[in-house]
Protein backbone atom coordinates (compact mmCIF):
# COMPACT_ATOMS: atom_id res chain seq x y z
CA UNK A 1 0.00 0.00 0.00
CA UNK A 2 1.32 3.41 -0.98
CA UNK A 3 1.49 6.32 1.48
CA UNK A 4 -1.33 8.03 -0.39
CA UNK A 5 -3.53 4.92 -0.06
CA UNK A 6 -2.65 4.68 3.62
CA UNK A 7 -3.64 8.31 4.16
CA UNK A 8 -6.95 7.72 2.36
CA UNK A 9 -7.65 4.64 4.49
CA UNK A 10 -7.01 6.59 7.68
CA UNK A 11 -9.38 9.35 6.60
CA UNK A 12 -12.09 6.73 6.03
CA UNK A 13 -11.71 5.42 9.56
CA UNK A 14 -9.91 2.23 8.50
CA UNK A 15 -6.65 2.93 10.28
CA UNK A 16 -6.93 -0.02 12.67
CA UNK A 17 -7.84 -2.54 9.96
CA UNK A 18 -4.72 -2.16 7.82
CA UNK A 19 -1.21 -2.18 9.27
CA UNK A 20 -2.57 -1.49 12.81
CA UNK A 21 0.78 -1.32 14.62
CA UNK A 22 2.34 1.17 12.26
CA UNK A 23 -0.75 3.35 12.18
CA UNK A 24 -1.23 3.28 15.95
CA UNK A 25 2.32 4.60 16.33
CA UNK A 26 1.53 7.37 13.85
CA UNK A 27 -1.68 8.17 15.75
CA UNK A 28 0.13 8.31 19.09
CA UNK A 29 2.79 10.59 17.61
CA UNK A 30 0.05 13.15 17.07
CA UNK A 31 -0.33 13.44 20.83
CA UNK A 32 3.22 14.64 21.29
CA UNK A 33 2.57 18.35 20.67
CA UNK A 34 0.08 18.35 23.56
CA UNK A 35 2.38 16.34 25.80
CA UNK A 36 5.28 18.62 24.99
CA UNK A 37 3.04 21.61 25.62
CA UNK A 38 2.05 20.19 28.99
CA UNK A 39 5.70 19.62 29.90
CA UNK A 40 6.50 23.18 28.87
CA UNK A 41 3.71 24.53 31.05
CA UNK A 42 4.95 22.42 33.96
CA UNK A 43 8.41 23.95 33.50
CA UNK A 44 6.81 27.39 33.51
CA UNK A 45 4.97 26.50 36.73
CA UNK A 46 8.27 25.44 38.32
CA UNK A 47 9.96 28.70 37.31
CA UNK A 48 7.09 30.92 38.48
CA UNK A 49 6.84 29.04 41.79
CA UNK A 50 10.59 29.16 42.40
CA UNK A 51 10.92 32.90 41.77
CA UNK A 52 11.71 34.69 45.06
CA UNK A 53 10.58 31.58 46.98
CA UNK A 54 12.68 32.40 50.02
CA UNK A 55 12.53 36.19 49.69
CA UNK A 56 9.56 36.94 51.93
CA UNK A 57 9.57 36.46 55.66
CA UNK A 58 7.45 33.63 56.96
CA UNK A 59 4.11 34.64 58.44
CA UNK A 60 2.44 33.26 61.55
CA UNK A 61 0.68 30.25 60.01
CA UNK A 62 3.88 29.19 58.26
CA UNK A 63 5.76 29.49 61.53
CA UNK A 64 3.20 27.21 63.17
CA UNK A 65 3.60 24.70 60.32
CA UNK A 66 7.35 24.68 60.89
CA UNK A 67 7.00 24.37 64.66
CA UNK A 68 4.58 21.47 64.20
CA UNK A 69 6.92 19.73 61.75
CA UNK A 70 9.90 20.10 64.10
CA UNK A 71 8.01 18.52 66.98
CA UNK A 72 8.71 15.00 68.17
CA UNK A 73 6.24 12.33 67.10
CA UNK A 74 4.42 12.22 70.49
CA UNK A 75 4.10 16.02 70.55
CA UNK A 76 2.98 16.20 66.92
CA UNK A 77 0.35 13.52 67.42
CA UNK A 78 -0.87 15.17 70.62
CA UNK A 79 -1.36 18.53 68.91
CA UNK A 80 -3.01 16.99 65.82
CA UNK A 81 -5.42 14.98 67.95
CA UNK A 82 -6.23 17.96 70.21
CA UNK A 83 -7.33 20.65 67.83
CA UNK A 84 -5.13 20.60 64.71
CA UNK A 85 -6.41 17.54 62.85
CA UNK A 86 -7.38 19.64 59.86
CA UNK A 87 -4.30 19.80 57.62
CA UNK A 88 -2.71 17.16 59.85
CA UNK A 89 -1.50 15.11 56.87
CA UNK A 90 0.46 18.14 55.65
CA UNK A 91 2.17 18.54 59.02
CA UNK A 92 3.19 14.88 58.93
CA UNK A 93 4.64 15.20 55.41
CA UNK A 94 6.45 18.40 56.39
CA UNK A 95 7.84 16.59 59.45
CA UNK A 96 9.88 14.40 57.08
CA UNK A 97 10.55 17.06 54.46
CA UNK A 98 12.05 19.48 56.95
CA UNK A 99 14.88 17.04 57.63
CA UNK A 100 16.37 18.36 54.37
CA UNK A 101 16.55 21.84 55.89
CA UNK A 102 14.41 24.48 57.55
CA UNK A 103 15.13 27.59 55.47
CA UNK A 104 12.19 29.49 54.00
CA UNK A 105 13.12 28.16 50.56
CA UNK A 106 13.28 24.50 51.57
CA UNK A 107 10.18 24.56 53.76
CA UNK A 108 8.05 26.21 51.07
CA UNK A 109 9.36 23.93 48.30
CA UNK A 110 7.14 21.10 49.55
CA UNK A 111 4.06 23.12 48.64
CA UNK A 112 5.69 23.95 45.31
CA UNK A 113 5.90 20.24 44.45
CA UNK A 114 2.19 19.71 45.11
CA UNK A 115 1.33 22.80 43.07
CA UNK A 116 3.41 21.77 40.06
CA UNK A 117 1.85 18.30 40.09
CA UNK A 118 -1.56 19.95 40.01
CA UNK A 119 -0.81 21.39 36.54
CA UNK A 120 -0.75 18.04 34.64
CA UNK A 121 -3.72 16.92 36.73
CA UNK A 122 -5.74 19.89 35.46
CA UNK A 123 -4.56 19.05 31.94
CA UNK A 124 -5.72 15.44 32.36
CA UNK A 125 -9.09 16.49 33.79
CA UNK A 126 -9.74 18.92 30.94
CA UNK A 127 -8.60 16.37 28.38
CA UNK A 128 -10.80 13.64 29.80
CA UNK A 129 -13.89 15.84 29.97
CA UNK A 130 -13.43 17.77 26.71
CA UNK A 131 -10.23 17.78 24.67
CA UNK A 132 -6.48 18.04 25.04
CA UNK A 133 -6.64 21.58 23.71
CA UNK A 134 -8.94 22.63 26.55
CA UNK A 135 -6.81 20.69 29.03
CA UNK A 136 -3.75 22.57 27.82
CA UNK A 137 -5.52 25.94 28.10
CA UNK A 138 -6.66 25.13 31.64
CA UNK A 139 -3.15 24.06 32.65
CA UNK A 140 -1.71 27.30 31.26
CA UNK A 141 -4.28 29.51 32.97
CA UNK A 142 -3.77 27.91 36.38
CA UNK A 143 0.02 28.15 36.02
CA UNK A 144 -0.10 31.95 35.67
CA UNK A 145 -2.89 32.36 38.24
CA UNK A 146 -1.60 34.67 41.05
CA UNK A 147 -3.69 32.94 43.73
CA UNK A 148 -2.28 29.58 42.67
CA UNK A 149 1.31 30.85 42.79
CA UNK A 150 0.74 32.53 46.16
CA UNK A 151 -0.11 29.24 47.82
CA UNK A 152 2.47 27.32 45.82
CA UNK A 153 4.93 29.50 47.75
CA UNK A 154 3.37 29.10 51.18
CA UNK A 155 4.35 26.60 53.87
CA UNK A 156 0.75 25.52 54.35
CA UNK A 157 -1.30 22.60 53.07
CA UNK A 158 -3.43 24.45 50.51
CA UNK A 159 -1.55 23.22 47.44
CA UNK A 160 -1.81 19.68 48.84
CA UNK A 161 -5.60 19.83 49.06
CA UNK A 162 -5.65 21.47 45.61
CA UNK A 163 -3.73 18.54 44.12
CA UNK A 164 -5.75 15.75 45.72
CA UNK A 165 -9.16 17.35 45.30
CA UNK A 166 -8.37 17.71 41.57
CA UNK A 167 -7.09 14.12 41.46
CA UNK A 168 -10.31 13.02 43.15
CA UNK A 169 -12.38 14.70 40.44
CA UNK A 170 -10.19 13.22 37.70
CA UNK A 171 -10.51 9.68 39.03
CA UNK A 172 -14.24 10.27 39.60
CA UNK A 173 -14.67 11.13 35.91
CA UNK A 174 -12.60 8.16 34.69
CA UNK A 175 -14.41 5.75 37.02
CA UNK A 176 -17.79 6.90 35.73
CA UNK A 177 -16.67 6.38 32.13
CA UNK A 178 -15.11 2.94 32.61
CA UNK A 179 -15.84 1.62 36.11
CA UNK A 180 -13.50 -0.83 37.83
CA UNK A 181 -12.83 -1.76 41.44
CA UNK A 182 -9.32 -0.32 41.19
CA UNK A 183 -10.57 3.03 39.98
CA UNK A 184 -13.19 3.21 42.73
CA UNK A 185 -10.49 2.35 45.28
CA UNK A 186 -8.29 5.11 43.82
CA UNK A 187 -11.23 7.52 44.02
CA UNK A 188 -11.77 6.70 47.69
CA UNK A 189 -8.06 7.07 48.52
CA UNK A 190 -7.56 10.40 46.74
CA UNK A 191 -10.77 11.77 48.25
CA UNK A 192 -9.83 10.78 51.80
CA UNK A 193 -6.35 12.31 51.44
CA UNK A 194 -7.94 15.50 50.09
CA UNK A 195 -10.30 15.77 53.07
CA UNK A 196 -7.50 15.12 55.57
CA UNK A 197 -5.43 17.79 53.78
CA UNK A 198 -8.29 20.22 54.40
CA UNK A 199 -11.83 19.49 55.47
CA UNK A 200 -13.25 21.85 52.82
CA UNK A 201 -12.38 19.19 50.24
CA UNK A 202 -15.58 17.55 51.44
CA UNK A 203 -17.43 20.22 49.46
CA UNK A 204 -15.72 18.90 46.31
CA UNK A 205 -17.16 15.44 46.98
CA UNK A 206 -20.56 17.02 47.50
CA UNK A 207 -20.22 18.86 44.16
CA UNK A 208 -19.35 15.59 42.43
CA UNK A 209 -22.48 13.98 43.86
CA UNK A 210 -24.70 16.92 42.88
CA UNK A 211 -23.41 16.78 39.30
CA UNK A 212 -24.88 13.28 38.95
CA UNK A 213 -28.34 14.86 38.96
CA UNK A 214 -27.60 15.77 35.34
CA UNK A 215 -27.08 12.12 34.37
CA UNK A 216 -29.62 9.42 33.77
CA UNK A 217 -29.77 6.95 36.66
CA UNK A 218 -29.00 3.98 34.43
CA UNK A 219 -25.76 5.67 33.27
CA UNK A 220 -24.37 5.90 36.83
CA UNK A 221 -22.43 2.85 38.15
CA UNK A 222 -24.13 3.07 41.52
CA UNK A 223 -22.61 -0.03 43.11
CA UNK A 224 -18.99 1.06 42.88
CA UNK A 225 -19.87 4.67 43.65
CA UNK A 226 -21.83 3.84 46.80
CA UNK A 227 -19.12 1.51 48.08
CA UNK A 228 -16.56 4.30 47.58
CA UNK A 229 -18.73 6.85 49.36
CA UNK A 230 -19.26 4.51 52.31
CA UNK A 231 -15.52 3.85 52.56
CA UNK A 232 -14.78 7.59 52.41
CA UNK A 233 -17.38 8.34 55.11
CA UNK A 234 -15.92 5.71 57.45
CA UNK A 235 -12.32 6.82 56.92
CA UNK A 236 -12.99 10.53 57.55
CA UNK A 237 -15.09 9.93 60.69
CA UNK A 238 -12.08 10.49 63.03
CA UNK A 239 -11.41 13.86 61.40
CA UNK A 240 -15.04 14.91 61.72
CA UNK A 241 -15.13 13.89 65.38
CA UNK A 242 -11.91 15.76 66.12
CA UNK A 243 -13.11 18.95 64.43
CA UNK A 244 -16.46 18.90 66.23
CA UNK A 245 -14.93 18.25 69.65
CA UNK A 246 -11.55 20.03 69.57
CA UNK A 247 -11.17 22.39 66.62
CA UNK A 248 -14.29 24.54 66.60
CA UNK A 249 -12.36 27.53 67.98
CA UNK A 250 -9.91 27.59 65.05
CA UNK A 251 -12.25 29.67 62.85
CA UNK A 252 -13.64 32.00 65.51
CA UNK A 253 -11.64 34.91 64.10
CA UNK A 254 -13.81 34.89 60.97
CA UNK A 255 -16.87 37.13 60.69
CA UNK A 256 -20.14 36.63 58.83
CA UNK A 257 -19.54 37.45 55.13
CA UNK A 258 -21.65 39.76 53.01
CA UNK A 259 -22.17 40.06 49.26
CA UNK A 260 -19.00 42.11 48.88
CA UNK A 261 -17.01 39.29 50.46
CA UNK A 262 -18.53 36.85 47.97
CA UNK A 263 -17.44 39.02 45.05
CA UNK A 264 -14.02 39.56 46.62
CA UNK A 265 -13.40 35.80 46.63
CA UNK A 266 -13.75 35.70 42.85
CA UNK A 267 -11.50 38.75 42.55
CA UNK A 268 -8.85 36.91 44.57
CA UNK A 269 -9.27 33.79 42.45
CA UNK A 270 -8.66 35.67 39.20
CA UNK A 271 -6.19 38.32 40.37
CA UNK A 272 -8.03 41.62 39.89
CA UNK A 273 -11.40 43.02 38.83
CA UNK A 274 -10.76 43.37 35.09
CA UNK A 275 -9.48 39.80 34.97
CA UNK A 276 -12.64 38.73 36.79
CA UNK A 277 -14.74 40.39 34.07
CA UNK A 278 -12.81 38.51 31.37
CA UNK A 279 -13.19 35.20 33.19
CA UNK A 280 -16.89 35.92 33.66
CA UNK A 281 -17.38 36.54 29.93
CA UNK A 282 -15.54 33.34 29.03
CA UNK A 283 -17.59 31.32 31.53
CA UNK A 284 -20.80 32.79 30.06
CA UNK A 285 -19.68 31.63 26.60
CA UNK A 286 -19.15 28.17 28.06
CA UNK A 287 -22.60 28.12 29.63
CA UNK A 288 -24.19 29.19 26.34
CA UNK A 289 -22.33 26.35 24.61
CA UNK A 290 -23.61 23.87 27.22
CA UNK A 291 -27.22 24.98 26.79
CA UNK A 292 -26.98 24.79 22.99
CA UNK A 293 -25.44 21.34 23.16
CA UNK A 294 -28.29 20.16 25.34
CA UNK A 295 -30.93 21.37 22.89
CA UNK A 296 -29.06 19.81 19.98
CA UNK A 297 -28.04 16.43 21.39
CA UNK A 298 -30.36 15.92 24.36
CA UNK A 299 -27.52 13.79 25.73
CA UNK A 300 -27.11 13.75 29.50
CA UNK A 301 -23.45 12.74 29.39
CA UNK A 302 -22.61 15.65 27.09
CA UNK A 303 -24.33 18.15 29.39
CA UNK A 304 -23.04 16.55 32.59
CA UNK A 305 -19.41 17.43 31.93
CA UNK A 306 -20.27 21.15 31.93
CA UNK A 307 -22.43 20.67 35.01
CA UNK A 308 -19.58 18.96 36.85
CA UNK A 309 -17.24 21.94 36.35
CA UNK A 310 -19.95 24.40 37.38
CA UNK A 311 -20.72 22.33 40.49
CA UNK A 312 -17.02 22.06 41.41
CA UNK A 313 -16.74 25.84 41.12
CA UNK A 314 -19.92 27.03 42.83
CA UNK A 315 -20.96 24.34 45.34
CA UNK A 316 -18.01 24.85 47.76
CA UNK A 317 -18.41 28.63 47.57
CA UNK A 318 -22.20 28.72 47.96
CA UNK A 319 -22.37 26.08 50.71
CA UNK A 320 -19.58 27.65 52.80
CA UNK A 321 -21.13 31.09 52.30
CA UNK A 322 -24.54 29.87 53.50
CA UNK A 323 -23.07 28.07 56.50
CA UNK A 324 -21.15 31.25 57.35
CA UNK A 325 -24.40 33.10 57.94
CA UNK A 326 -24.70 30.94 61.08
CA UNK A 327 -21.12 29.86 61.79
CA UNK A 328 -18.48 31.85 59.83
CA UNK A 329 -16.17 29.56 57.86
CA UNK A 330 -15.88 31.58 54.63
CA UNK A 331 -12.26 32.28 53.65
CA UNK A 332 -10.75 32.43 50.15
CA UNK A 333 -7.74 30.20 50.74
CA UNK A 334 -9.95 27.42 52.12
CA UNK A 335 -11.69 27.38 48.72
CA UNK A 336 -8.55 27.03 46.58
CA UNK A 337 -9.95 23.79 45.10
CA UNK A 338 -12.33 25.98 43.05
CA UNK A 339 -9.46 27.27 40.87
CA UNK A 340 -9.19 24.22 38.50
CA UNK A 341 -12.87 24.28 37.41
CA UNK A 342 -12.65 28.05 36.99
CA UNK A 343 -9.66 27.91 34.63
CA UNK A 344 -11.14 24.97 32.70
CA UNK A 345 -14.42 26.82 32.18
CA UNK A 346 -12.42 29.82 30.97
CA UNK A 347 -10.36 27.52 28.74
CA UNK A 348 -13.54 26.22 27.13
CA UNK A 349 -14.70 29.79 26.57
CA UNK A 350 -11.43 30.72 24.85
CA UNK A 351 -11.57 27.61 22.64
CA UNK A 352 -15.02 28.68 21.43
CA UNK A 353 -13.55 31.82 19.86
CA UNK A 354 -13.26 30.72 16.23
CA UNK A 355 -11.60 33.85 14.87
CA UNK A 356 -7.88 33.14 15.19
CA UNK A 357 -6.93 36.75 15.90
CA UNK A 358 -9.52 37.12 18.67
CA UNK A 359 -8.52 33.76 20.16
CA UNK A 360 -4.85 34.76 20.36
CA UNK A 361 -5.69 38.29 21.57
CA UNK A 362 -7.92 36.98 24.37
CA UNK A 363 -5.31 34.50 25.55
CA UNK A 364 -2.50 37.08 25.41
CA UNK A 365 -4.55 39.63 27.38
CA UNK A 366 -5.26 37.05 30.08
CA UNK A 367 -1.59 36.09 30.29
CA UNK A 368 -0.37 39.71 30.39
CA UNK A 369 -2.84 40.77 33.11
CA UNK A 370 -2.05 37.66 35.14
CA UNK A 371 1.66 38.39 34.72
CA UNK A 372 1.16 41.92 36.04
CA UNK A 373 -0.59 40.56 39.13
CA UNK A 374 2.18 38.00 39.60
CA UNK A 375 4.74 40.80 39.49
CA UNK A 376 2.78 42.59 42.21
CA UNK A 377 2.83 39.44 44.32
CA UNK A 378 6.58 39.01 43.93
CA UNK A 379 7.22 42.67 44.75
CA UNK A 380 5.03 42.68 47.87
CA UNK A 381 6.82 42.51 51.20
CA UNK A 382 4.58 39.73 52.47
CA UNK A 383 1.90 39.65 55.11
CA UNK A 384 4.11 39.77 58.19
CA UNK A 385 7.78 40.67 58.51
CA UNK A 386 8.85 38.41 61.36
CA UNK A 387 12.38 38.30 60.00
CA UNK A 388 12.68 42.08 60.39
CA UNK A 389 10.92 42.21 63.77
CA UNK A 390 13.07 39.45 65.25
CA UNK A 391 16.26 41.00 63.92
CA UNK A 392 15.27 44.34 65.44
CA UNK A 393 14.67 42.87 68.90
CA UNK A 394 17.85 40.75 68.85
CA UNK A 395 19.91 43.77 67.79
CA UNK A 396 18.65 45.96 70.63
CA UNK A 397 17.76 43.64 73.51
CA UNK A 398 20.16 42.77 76.29
CA UNK A 399 20.47 39.60 78.29
CA UNK A 400 18.08 39.78 81.20
CA UNK A 401 15.32 41.62 79.32
CA UNK A 402 11.80 40.16 79.18
CA UNK A 403 9.59 39.74 76.13
CA UNK A 404 5.81 39.36 75.99
CA UNK A 405 3.97 38.05 72.95
CA UNK A 406 0.38 38.86 72.14
CA UNK A 407 -1.02 36.57 70.92
CA UNK A 408 1.23 33.91 72.48
CA UNK A 409 1.44 31.81 69.30
CA UNK A 410 3.38 34.58 67.51
CA UNK A 411 6.30 33.48 69.63
CA UNK A 412 6.72 30.55 67.23
CA UNK A 413 7.72 33.00 64.47
CA UNK A 414 10.26 34.65 66.81
CA UNK A 415 11.64 31.25 67.78
CA UNK A 416 12.14 30.35 64.12
CA UNK A 417 14.16 33.47 63.30
CA UNK A 418 15.89 33.62 66.66
CA UNK A 419 17.37 30.19 65.97
CA UNK A 420 18.45 31.28 62.48
CA UNK A 421 19.70 34.82 63.21
CA UNK A 422 21.13 34.90 66.71
CA UNK A 423 24.51 33.43 67.61
CA UNK A 424 24.42 35.01 71.05
CA UNK A 425 22.61 34.09 74.23
CA UNK A 426 20.86 37.47 74.36
CA UNK A 427 17.28 36.54 73.59
CA UNK A 428 14.96 38.03 76.24
CA UNK A 429 13.14 35.78 78.70
CA UNK A 430 9.60 34.99 77.53
CA UNK A 431 7.01 36.01 80.12
CA UNK A 432 3.39 34.97 79.43
CA UNK A 433 0.86 37.76 79.73
CA UNK A 434 -1.66 35.33 81.29
CA UNK A 435 -1.58 33.39 84.55
CA UNK A 436 -0.22 29.87 84.03
CA UNK A 437 -2.00 28.66 87.15
CA UNK A 438 -5.36 29.55 85.59
CA UNK A 439 -4.54 28.23 82.10
CA UNK A 440 -2.39 25.17 82.71
CA UNK A 441 -3.26 22.99 79.71
CA UNK A 442 -0.74 24.46 77.28
CA UNK A 443 -0.32 23.57 73.62
CA UNK A 444 3.36 22.49 73.48
CA UNK A 445 3.86 23.94 69.98
CA UNK A 446 2.10 27.32 70.01
CA UNK A 447 2.22 28.01 73.77
CA UNK A 448 -1.55 28.58 73.80
CA UNK A 449 -3.79 26.71 76.26
CA UNK A 450 -5.62 24.01 74.33
CA UNK A 451 -9.18 25.17 73.67
CA UNK A 452 -8.27 28.75 74.61
CA UNK A 453 -10.84 30.33 76.91
CA UNK A 454 -14.61 30.27 76.34
CA UNK A 455 -15.74 31.28 72.86
CA UNK A 456 -12.35 30.91 71.23
CA UNK A 457 -10.85 33.91 73.03
CA UNK A 458 -7.24 34.00 74.07
CA UNK A 459 -6.49 33.83 77.81
CA UNK A 460 -7.36 36.99 79.71
CA UNK A 461 -4.45 39.30 80.66
CA UNK A 462 -3.13 38.74 84.17
CA UNK A 463 -3.87 41.74 86.39
CA UNK A 464 -0.68 40.93 88.33
CA UNK A 465 1.48 41.00 85.18
CA UNK A 466 3.52 44.03 86.31
CA UNK A 467 4.31 42.26 89.60
CA UNK A 468 5.64 39.21 87.74
CA UNK A 469 8.00 41.49 85.84
CA UNK A 470 9.74 42.63 89.01
CA UNK A 471 13.21 41.36 88.06
CA UNK A 472 13.31 42.91 84.59
CA UNK A 473 14.35 46.43 83.68
CA UNK A 474 13.43 46.42 79.96
CA UNK A 475 10.28 44.78 78.60
CA UNK A 476 9.68 44.06 74.91
CA UNK A 477 6.03 43.79 73.91
CA UNK A 478 5.33 42.20 70.51
CA UNK A 479 1.81 42.75 69.18
CA UNK A 480 0.35 40.94 66.19
CA UNK A 481 -3.08 39.53 65.29
CA UNK A 482 -4.41 41.73 68.09
CA UNK A 483 -6.98 43.72 66.11
CA UNK A 484 -9.63 40.98 65.86
CA UNK A 485 -12.60 42.87 67.26
CA UNK A 486 -15.10 39.98 67.33
CA UNK A 487 -12.86 38.06 69.75
CA UNK A 488 -12.02 41.09 71.86
CA UNK A 489 -8.31 40.84 71.09
CA UNK A 490 -8.08 44.58 70.52
CA UNK A 491 -9.34 45.08 74.07
CA UNK A 492 -6.95 42.51 75.54
CA UNK A 493 -4.03 44.11 73.71
CA UNK A 494 -4.91 47.51 75.15
CA UNK A 495 -5.20 46.06 78.67
CA UNK A 496 -1.68 44.60 78.44
CA UNK A 497 -0.27 47.92 77.27
CA UNK A 498 -2.04 49.77 80.11
CA UNK A 499 -0.67 47.32 82.69
CA UNK A 500 2.87 47.95 81.45
CA UNK A 501 2.40 51.72 81.26
CA UNK A 502 1.27 51.84 84.89
CA UNK A 503 4.68 50.55 85.94
CA UNK A 504 7.05 51.68 83.18
CA UNK A 505 5.33 54.71 81.68
CA UNK A 506 5.04 55.25 77.93
CA UNK A 507 7.11 53.01 75.62
CA UNK A 508 10.70 54.13 75.29
CA UNK A 509 10.95 52.70 71.76
CA UNK A 510 8.38 51.74 69.14
CA UNK A 511 8.91 50.06 65.80
CA UNK A 512 6.31 49.00 63.24
CA UNK A 513 6.71 46.19 60.73
CA UNK A 514 4.06 44.83 58.33
CA UNK A 515 1.26 43.63 60.66
CA UNK A 516 3.61 43.67 63.67
CA UNK A 517 4.31 46.28 66.36
CA UNK A 518 7.25 46.13 68.76
CA UNK A 519 7.15 48.29 71.90
CA UNK A 520 9.94 48.57 74.45
CA UNK A 521 9.18 49.63 78.02
CA UNK A 522 12.02 50.55 80.36
CA UNK A 523 12.46 51.62 83.96
CA UNK A 524 15.08 54.07 82.66
CA UNK A 525 12.35 56.35 81.23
Amino acid sequence: MTEEQMKTAMEKGEKFKIFPKRLIIIDQFRLHPYLLGNLGIMCLAIVLSLLFLGKKSIWLDEAISIAMAKSTWPTLWHVISHGEANMGIYYILLHFWIKIGDSEFVVRSLSLIFAVLTVPTVFALGSRLFSKRIGLLGALLITVNPFFIQWAQGARGYSLVLLFSTLSSLVFVVALQRPSKWLWAAYAITSVIAVYAHVFAGFVLLAQAISLLLMRRKDVPWKGLLVSWIAIAILILPLGFNILTSSTHNLDWLTRPGWKDLVEVFVRFTGEKFLLVLFFILCILTCIKAVRQWFVSKTFRETWRYGLLLALLFVPIVISYCISQVKPIFEDRYLIMCIPPLVLLAGIGISLIRVRFLFIASLVILLILSGIQLQSWYAASGGEDWRGATSYVLSNAEKGDAIIFYSPDVGTAFDYYENRISTLDAFPTVVPYFDRNTYQNVNPVTDIPVGYADGGRLPEPDAALSDRLGGYRDIWLVLSHDQIVNLGRNVQSKIIQNLLQEKYGMPKESKTFPNIRVLMFSLNN
